[in-house]
């Protein structure tokens, strides 16, 4: 995915593609996040097959119907930088790289998950376990590249046992534009569809 991220407001709008996240059709569908909860542009979905989209443009959806595996986790990427305070262990030095044009140091890291959660300030400590949630595991190597402000320029998890539950893969994120005017807002309400709509009412994570 590909967006835009107001760190201070956690508030953020992307397009992520369709197809790499599972969803029916093709291209880009639009996302925003909004106070802890995401909406989804519908234009890839409506169809004449599908009149209780008439008029209806965003599905709104809220993580926490779903429980704690429900949470944002990986859609924030505050929560990311939430775990490099798990950091643990000596930080390798790999020397410099460019990152989009800008000069960063390339470091290594170790992150015990338990750690970061406890060392997040308590108005976020949910979401930083949510964010290391995904990982299942008891420390996480991770890469960090710093520019020379200080400002990180990109992250990277290695995650996953190798297990059939949790393959070998990585998370990354790349931070660009630093500075950038953000503003999202919530679509206006009679263009959005609920997701518990969907469920018929129902907020029961089984159903």
């Amino acid at each position: 995915f590909d967006g835009r991220f107001h760190f201070s407001q956690r508030a953020g709008e992307y397009l992520v593609d369709a197809a790499a996240i599972g969803l029916l059709g093709s291209g880009q569908v639009r996302a925003l996040l909004v106070d802890g909860t995401m909406f989804f542009s519908l234009d890839t979905l409506a169809s004449e097959d599908r009149p209780d989209l008439a008029g209806k443009k965003w599905l709104r959806f809220d993580p926490t119907i779903l429980g704690e595996e429900g949470q944002l986790g990986q859609t924030d990427p505050n929560g990311s930088i939430d775990a490099l305070r798990g950091a643990t262990g000596k930080v390798e030095d790999l020397g410099t790289e460019t990152i989009r044009g800008e000069r960063t140091t390339h470091y290594r890291v170790r992150i015990t998950p338990a750690l970061a959660v406890k060392k997040a300030p308590e108005d976020v400590r949910e979401l930083a376990r949510a964010a290391v949630r995904p990982f299942g595991s008891k420390v996480i190597p991770a890469d960090v590249w710093i520019d020379d402000a200080d400002r990180l320029r990109k992250l990277r998890f290695r995650v996953g046992d190798g297990s059939l539950a949790r393959p070998r893969g990585s998370v990354g994120f790349e931070y660009f534009d630093l500075g950038a005017e953000v503003s999202v807002e919530s679509p206006p309400p009679d263009q959005v569809l609920d997701f518990s709509d969907i469920l018929g009412g129902s907020t029961d994570a089984g159903s």
